[in-house]
């Protein structure tokens, strides 16, 4: 039976701060620069103004998150800064948002229903409190769950030193229309507050889109960048045609990135793949450069492949490079259920990493070693 509370005392919140710690330090190897090891904590500064919701699982710690209510205290200026909300305080004064972060539930527990109920106590805290707006970053292989909530892109992607990349998502909490229309689990709880099943005017003007993905108008010149031979190297998608593959893309998201930004971070834990749709990007494995990637080309494919961590930092070389994230789920469901679909992915997948490995020998070894190297 699962539970879900508020931290009342010093010892619940250290319980919490214990199980982060085997979340995001042990098991996804981050924040170990200033995690606090000896005594397996991961906590900061901000948790001293936010309120801990855990749930319990038949009395077991399984998961926690964050809530910073802007009426509670000034929300945290860093996360202000970051996700733009000043930007907003004309339509949403900062006493009526909410900030979720250091959302965590133990791996053996992601199946259940926990992640919802912690996101729905959250939420109807927020209506019963009077907020209008709650935010969150979220890595891109879980936009998809977080828009079936109802939580809609917002602003530019962030790239953190500690993660990578993350996308800004708001959830407008008074939006019964768009709730409903989403089919979103929360929709049930909105109505008990907000009955008018309608879209407040503020949100309409400043979130009328999910965020960008691939649009109708471009997708002949985007799929042509993702099928076939360019170069000599194998795409990811070659030998499939443009109605295989649109049902799986049309789930990507795309990403904008700025020069010098690392959309993979070395050893950390996750597994979707990104394709590369315009610019240049560059692989590295500390100061050591082991390749580009251009237009049309896969990376992340490492990690998705053997579900370890990932073995290379990629970064954008130049502004503007433009990355599809591919959820790694919804890869693999298709690769399950459509057997022919599967052998040419798995075979693009093996041609890939053949000419990877083959580059990087010609670039190790010595020269008089190149007819070798070429075998």
């Amino acid at each position: 039976m699962i539970t879900i509370r508020e931290a009342a005392t010093e010892a619940e919140r250290e319980a919490i701060y214990r199980k982060r710690y085997e979340s995001y330090v042990e098991e996804l190897n981050l924040y170990r620069e200033w995690a606090d090891h000896e005594g397996r904590r991961l906590v900061d500064a901000e948790d001293a103004t936010g309120r801990l919701l855990y749930g319990l699982d038949d009395g077991e710690l399984a998961g926690s998150l964050r809530l910073h209510m802007g009426h509670d205290h000034p929300l945290p200026s860093s996360w202000v800064r970051m996700l733009g909300l000043d930007a907003l305080a004309g339509e949403v004064p900062h006493e009526h948002m909410a900030i979720i972060t250091r959302f965590t539930v133990d791996r053996k527990r992601r199946s259940s229903t926990i992640s919802f109920q912690l996101v729905a106590a959250a939420f109807e805290t927020g209506c019963r409190e009077g907020t209008q707006a709650a935010f969150i970053d979220c890595l891109p292989h879980l936009i998809p769950l977080y828009s079936r909530l109802g939580f809609r892109r917002h602003g530019p992607e962030l790239f953190d030193p500690d993660v990578g990349v993350l996308s800004p998502m708001c959830l407008v909490l008074a939006d019964t229309a768009y709730l409903k229309a989403r089919r979103s689990p929360l929709h049930a709880i909105a109505v008990r507050y907000f009955p008018d099943e309608q879209t407040p005017a503020w949100a309409a003007r400043l979130f009328p889109a999910d965020g960008p993905r691939v649009d109708a108008e471009d997708w002949s010149s985007v799929f042509d960048t993702l099928s076939g031979i360019r170069d000599g190297r194998h795409r990811f998608f070659a030998g499939l045609a443009e109605e295989e593959i649109k049902p799986l893309l049309d789930k990507g998201h795309v990403i904008t990135c700025r020069r010098g930004d690392r959309f993979i971070k070395a050893d950390t834990q996750y597994d979707n793949m990104y394709v590369v749709l315009s610019g240049t990007c560059e692989i590295r494995a500390g100061e050591r450069v082991l390749g580009l990637a251009g237009p049309g080309d896969l990376v992340g494919e490492m990690a998705f492949l053997l579900q370890s961590r990932r073995t290379a930092d990629v970064v954008a070389l130049e502004d503007g490079v433009r990355v599809l994230s591919l959820n790694a789920r919804d890869v693999r469901r298709l690769i399950d259920t459509e057997p022919r679909l599967a052998g040419r992915l798995l075979l693009n997948l093996s041609r890939i990493l053949a000419e990877r490995l083959l580059a990087l020998r010609q670039t190790t070894l010595p020269a008089t070693a190149g007819r070798e190297a070429s075998a």
